[in-house]
C-alpha cells in the first residue's frame, strides 16, 4: 500500500518559494534577538554591578587576632586563586556564576588552586556529606568526586533569578520588539510606482529596475534626486511627525529602563545607583552595601571559614573576615572616633576592630576612658571633676 504524505498549505508555500521560507527565519531569528538582548542586558548590568563591587572586598586572615599576610590562603583569597587569574577576575565571575545559577561551586585542587566548576551534579544525603559528581571545569572533567567538606559551595537564594524573572521578560520582551517593530515600519519609505500603459514581462522589469535605483539612490546618499522617465509616477507617502517620530523613541528607553528596575528592585540595588539620575547617593549606597553586598560576603565568609578551619581553630581566633569598599576611613571618621574613646562607651582597641585594624598591644587601648583628657574611668571616680583652678570654683 502506497504511503500518502499530506503536505500542509504553509508546507507547500515555504518549499516553493525560498525567499519567504528565510523571511520567516528571519522574523523568528529578530523575535528571539530582542527577547534574548533585553533579558542579557537588564540581567548583565545588575549582576555584573554587584560583582565589580564585591570584587573589591579584601579578605583578611585573622589568628588569635592578628592578621596574618603571609598565609597560603591570604594570597589565594586575595592576589592570585589559580594560576589564570587574579583575585578580582575570579570573585567577579564567582558572583556572576552565584547570581546567574543560584550556587557556585569553587574546587580546591591538589596545588590548592580555587577553581570555579563550570558544571556539576550533586548527590544529596540525609545524614552523610553531599557528594558532588562529574566536576568540570571548561573541557576538563575530574575523575574523582568531591565532598561537600572537600569544595567551597555557595548558595544565592531559594530560586535563580533568571528563572523568577522569565515571565517577565517574555512580557517586556514581546512589548520592546512591538515597540522596535512599529518605529521601524513608521520611519520606512514607503511610496508608489504607477505606469501609463499595459504592463508586460519586459515593463515589469523595467519598474523593477528603477524602483532598485531609486532604494540605492535614497539609502546610499543624504540628497537624493531620482529622475522619472515619460508614463512613470513615482509618490512617495510617507508622513512621519517628528514629534510621533521623538515619542517612538522615548517609548524604546522606557521599556528597557522599566524592566531594569525591576531586576535591580528583585536583587536589592537601589534603582539610581545604576542610572545616576540622583546626586546624592549615600544612602541608597549604605541600603546597597547593607541589603545586596553585605549578605552575600556572609555567605561567602561563612562557607570560608567553615571550610578553611576547624572548629577547634575558629575557638582559637583563627577566622576569615571580609573587609568591604565602606569600610570605614579613620581620617573622615577622626570625630566619631574621638567621640566614641573620649565617651568611654569604646574602648581603642574596639574602634581599632571596627574599622578593620588589628588591636593594638598597648595595654591601654583595653581601657575605657573619659573626656578629651583620656583619663581611665578610675582615674576619673577617684578624682573629683573641677569646673575652676578649685573646688571652690564649683557650684554648690
Amino acid at each position: 500500500m502506497k504511503e500518502v504524505i499530506k503536505i500542509s498549505i504553509f508546507e507547500r508555500i515555504m518549499g516553493k518559494n525560498e525567499a519567504i521560507e528565510f523571511s520567516y527565519d528571519l522574523d523568528l531569528l529578530r523575535d528571539t534577538s530582542h527577547k534574548a538582548y533585553i533579558k542579557k542586558w537588564a540581567l548583565n548590568t545588575c549582576i555584573n554591578h554587584i560583582a565589580r563591587t564585591i570584587s573589591q572586598t579584601k579578605f583578611e586572615v585573622i589568628d588569635k587576632g592578628v592578621k596574618d599576610e603571609t598565609s597560603v590562603t591570604y594570597y589565594k583569597l586575595n592576589v592570585r586563586p589559580n594560576t589564570d587569574e587574579s583575585a578580582s577576575t575570579f570573585w567577579q565571575r564567582a558572583i556572576r556564576k552565584l547570581i546567574f545559577d543560584n550556587e557556585v561551586l569553587i574546587v580546591v585542587t591538589d596545588t590548592k588552586d580555587l577553581i570555579i566548576a563550570d558544571d556539576f551534579e550533586r548527590e544529596e544525603y540525609a545524614l552523610y556529606d553531599d557528594i558532588f559528581k562529574h566536576v568540570k571545569v571548561k573541557d576538563f572533567e575530574f575523575e574523582r568526586n568531591f565532598k561537600m567538606s572537600e569544595v567551597i559551595y555557595i548558595t544565592y537564594s531559594n530560586e535563580s533569578i533568571s528563572s523568577l524573572l522569565d515571565g517577565l521578560f517574555t512580557d517586556y520582551g514581546n512589548i520592546f520588539a512591538r515597540i522596535v517593530k512599529y518605529n521601524l515600519m513608521s520611519n520606512q519609505i514607503r511610496a508608489t510606482l504607477s505606469f501609463d500603459g499595459n504592463v508586460n514581462a519586459q515593463t515589469q522589469q523595467n519598474m523593477q529596475n528603477f524602483i532598485n535605483k531609486s532604494y540605492e539612490a535614497f539609502e546610499q546618499n543624504d540628497i537624493a534626486i531620482v529622475p522619472v522617465q515619460k508614463g512613470y509616477e513615482y509618490k512617495e507617502h510617507t508622513t512621519q511627525s517628528q514629534s510621533k517620530s521623538t515619542s517612538q523613541i522615548e517609548d524604546l528607553t522606557k521599556v528597557p529602563n522599566q524592566l531594569l528596575k525591576y531586576v535591580a528592585s528583585s536583587l536589592g540595588i537601589p534603582f539610581p545607583l545604576i542610572d545616576g539620575s540622583v546626586a546624592d547617593i549615600e544612602a541608597m549606597t549604605d541600603n546597597y552595601m547593607k541589603f545586596c553586598i553585605m549578605p552575600i560576603l556572609e555567605n561567602i565568609v561563612d562557607e570560608l571559614n567553615a571550610k578553611c578551619f576547624s572548629e577547634k581553630d575558629y575557638r582559637e581566633g583563627k577566622r576569615i573576615k571580609a573587609i568591604s569598599i565602606d569600610a570605614y576611613d579613620p581620617i573622615q571618621k577622626a570625630e566619631a572616633i574621638d567621640k566614641l574613646i573620649a565617651s568611654s562607651v569604646f574602648t581603642a582597641n574596639q574602634v581599632l576592630d571596627m574599622f578593620g585594624y588589628p588591636p593594638s598591644d598597648d595595654e591601654d587601648a583595653d581601657k575605657r576612658v573619659i573626656t578629651k583628657n583620656l583619663q581611665s574611668v578610675k582615674e576619673v571616680s577617684e578624682s573629683s571633676l573641677k569646673g575652676g583652678e578649685n573646688n571652690e570654683d564649683r557650684p554648690q
